[in-house]
């Protein structure tokens, strides 16, 4: 304790007073009094220094605590509050020699550990900061701050279960800490729980209703899945709270742009760019693609572009740090064009590779003929959607004597289909949002065969692939395109629904299985009772329906469906209304232009879950395959229900999935010829109910060739056997090779 005069310690009581309630000019002028009579009053002068460090003086403040130290160098405090100020005044060596010292003489004392451990995280060396950042929380179990900074540091080295151990800790200690409930948010949003990320970014605002970046962060979260609507509500209000926050205009452009409204994403990236400077906005900015086009002539005006962008960007000075989270999406819609997107595709992955590490192929950890392989399946979708239907049969019956299975998703999954294929991997894992800590969590798997089951739907596993983390690396038909990246080996396809010439089409290696690539289990039939008018559909009518995503409506497709109404004035086709309102109203307005006498005679019906979709698959007379990208969920599940389905294939793989179910199930009726025989296919089918009932018969009674099919499962897993057998031989050719055979 340093010790004053009675007089200076009643003044000195008073001025502290007057401090702590924030009544600085009142205590700065008794300081003043002490001062006069003793100049070498060493605790004045700190805590007149820490008046003028809160006011933002520095260079008062250091000569107060300059002075303080020289008049007694023994006290830890002072030695302390001089650092601080030197901290404030960017000396930050100098900073953490005061600190040092403070500790020296207190090696106990908490708050010097946590100051020097700060300047550690502003440096960014957090290795460095987090033995100090331990020893303050050691020393002062309670100090909120130092949870904060410590949990911060093990978040940026991605040790992701101790930074959430403090900042529960905080909240522990502190229920109404704002910053831990946002940090906790940050850390389960990375590590794939979104749901509970959701939970505590909420918590946060309910305690800091102004956190803008917890309403970015909801948004981001909204947008990833597809809530693209709520999303810019969220971030609108973010950005009413703090209009530069660049990356809500950026997150905001992505949910415009995946709702179609092209100029809105424009103005926003735009927006972005101006505030964060990054080139992700420039790049994807011109990027953008209708995913319903009001024409063939925009279509092709947007492929142009695209090329174009690609191009000028090609010799750039260009900076990615994270692609995921700056670049934030794919060129999804192209594949709906039905063009051939090889050299589009091998551009774009051209213009990302030097962003993202390409690792050379890496030997196979211990492998013996016979041995299990370790085969990893990774996807976004591994839930009720068309990537878990088509693959959950897979992944449950790979023979486990000769497999072990890992299934790797990106973000927590529970619905039941979910479940399933949790329950039926030897291994079920999340993988983080970190790309970094993903690529790591794949690579300790020791994997020998990398399996995505679709690339190009969503970004973050088109980034992940551009890196071998596997020896075998192929890609299925989920997202039925080439990726255009070259560390993908192989293309998983098959002879039934690929054109003998396709290879020049895909960067992979095509393989083609003599039977589709699939376990699909064959549904139950449905427990809905809902009749034609419980759907709002008309009785006794023909009735066509078109089960499909509205962007793969090709404009050249209208002419079509105006044609089938044209032979059949009783019939009426049938459309599902997309999630989004917009998309919905864009077809709709350019079906009233392409056929304006029959598009009164095209119905809407809402989206349905599973056992209605099924009825209302069963009440219509008719399934129509549209051109150029046609049904593959929807046709399995269509041929369950029995209801026939009219098909053209095009010259590209994902316009064939339903002749190749035809071809498998040995029934090549319903396979038109050209545009003219497709009509009349489906318009006979709609008038004769005999050849439809023959044609249900058949369908039906073909459903053991199609579904359940175990030959399938065996035939990939022979390739997959082979693809490993050949991956041991190339490395041993390789390690035998002249200059590199091991000495003897």
């Amino acid at each position: 304790m340093i010790s004053s005069p009675p007089l200076t310690s009643d003044l000195l009581k008073q001025a502290a007073q007057f401090q702590e309630a924030g009544d600085l000019g009142s205590a700065e002028l008794l300081y003043r009094q002490i001062l006069e009579s003793e100049p070498d009053n060493a605790l004045t002068l700190d805590l007149w220094g820490l008046i003028h460090l809160r006011r933002g003086q520095i260079e008062p403040a250091l000569q107060c605590f300059q002075k303080a130290v020289h008049i007694i160098p023994t006290n830890h405090y002072f030695r302390h509050d001089l650092g601080t100020a030197y901290k404030e005044k960017g000396l930050g060596s100098e900073a953490l020699q005061c600190f040092k010292q403070s500790l020296e003489l207190k090696p106990d004392f908490a708050e010097a550990y946590y100051s020097a451990g700060l300047i550690f995280n502003e440096r960014r060396d957090f290795k460095s900061a987090i033995p100090l950042l331990t020893c303050a929380v050691r020393h002062n179990p309670r100090d909120l701050h130092a949870y904060l900074a410590l949990g911060f540091a093990w978040y940026q080295l991605e040790n992701y279960p101790l930074a959430e151990a403090c900042f529960q800790q905080v909240l522990l200690l502190s229920p109404k800490s704002f910053e831990a409930a946002y940090n906790l948010g940050n850390v389960y949003r990375i590590t794939g729980k979104n749901n509970l990320a959701r939970h505590f970014y909420e918590q946060a605002i309910g305690l800091c209703a102004t956190l803008d970046r917890a309403y970015v962060n909801i948004g981001g979260l909204l947008i990833e899945s597809q809530q693209y609507s709520e999303g810019i509500d969220f971030l609108t209000r973010a950005l009413s709270l703090n209009p530069a926050h660049g990356l809500a205009y950026f997150l905001r452009a992505t949910a415009y742009r995946n709702l179609g409204e092209l100029d809105l994403a424009e103005k926003n990236y735009q927006q972005a760019y101006s505030l964060l400077h990054q080139d992700g906005c420039r790049i994807v900015s011109g990027l953008l693609l209708s995913p319903v086009a009001s024409s063939t002539l925009e279509m092709e005006t947007q492929r142009q572009k695209i090329t174009a962008h690609l191009e000028q960007l090609r010799n750039q000075p260009l900076v990615l740090s994270d692609p995921v989270q700056e670049i934030g999406s794919t060129l999804f819609y192209l594949a709906y064009q039905g063009k051939d997107d090889l050299p589009i595709l091998r551009n774009l992955y051209d213009l990302y590779r030097p962003f993202l590490p390409e690792q050379s192929r890496k030997p196979l950890p211990g492998y013996q003929p016979g041995e299990k392989i370790r085969i990893g399946f990774v996807s976004a979708y591994f839930k009720d959607h068309t990537i878990g239907k088509l693959y959950a049969g897979i992944i449950a019956h790979l023979a486990r004597e000769r497999f072990e299975v890992f299934v790797l998703s990106l973000g927590e999954q529970t619905d039941q289909l979910s479940q399933f294929i949790q329950t039926r991997a030897d291994h079920s894992m999340v993988l983080p949002r970190s790309l970094p800590l993903a690529r790591t969590q794949i690579e300790n798997l020791n994997l020998h065969i990398l399996y995505y089951t679709d690339i190009g739907m969503e970004p973050s596993t088109y980034f992940l692939s551009f890196t071998r983390l596997a020896p075998v690396q192929c890609v299925g038909w989920g997202h039925p395109s080439t990726t255009g990246i070259r560390t993908i080996d192989y293309f998983i396809s098959s002879q039934k629904i690929e054109p003998s010439d396709a290879q020049p089409l895909y960067s992979e290696k095509l393989i083609c299985l003599s039977r589709l690539p699939a376990y699909y289990v064959l549904p139950q039939p449905s427990a809905s009772q809902k009749s034609r008018t419980q759907f709002g559909l008309p009785e006794g009518r023909p009735l066509y329906l078109c089960p499909q995503s509205v962007f793969k409506f090709h404009p050249q497709y209208d002419a079509l469906l105006a044609e089938i109404l044209r032979r059949d004035p009783a019939g009426r086709i049938i459309l599902i209304r997309a999630p989004y309102p917009s998309w919905t109203a864009k077809l709709r307005e350019r079906l009233h232009k392409s056929c304006p006498q029959e598009s009164e005679r095209i119905l809407w019906v809402d989206r349905q879950p599973t056992p209605d979709f099924l009825k209302l698959l069963e009440l219509c007379d008719v399934v129509l395959d549209p051109l150029y990208f046609g049904g593959g969920n929807t046709t399995y599940e269509a041929l369950a229900v029995g209801t026939p389905i009219v098909t053209l294939p095009s010259s590209l793989m994902r316009g064939r999935v339903t002749l190749g179910c035809y071809q498998q199930m040995e029934i090549p009726d319903l396979v038109a010829k050209d545009q003219k025989h497709y009509v009349e296919l489906a318009v006979r089918l709609g008038r004769d109910p005999a050849f439809r009932e023959t044609m249900k018969t058949k369908i039906k009674e073909a459903h053991g060739k199609l579904f359940e099919d175990s030959k399938a499962v065996k035939e990939l897993e022979d390739f997959l056997i082979k693809s490993v057998h050949e991956e041991c031989l190339r490395n041993l050719n390789d390690q035998t090779a002249p200059g590199l055979a091991p000495a003897i």
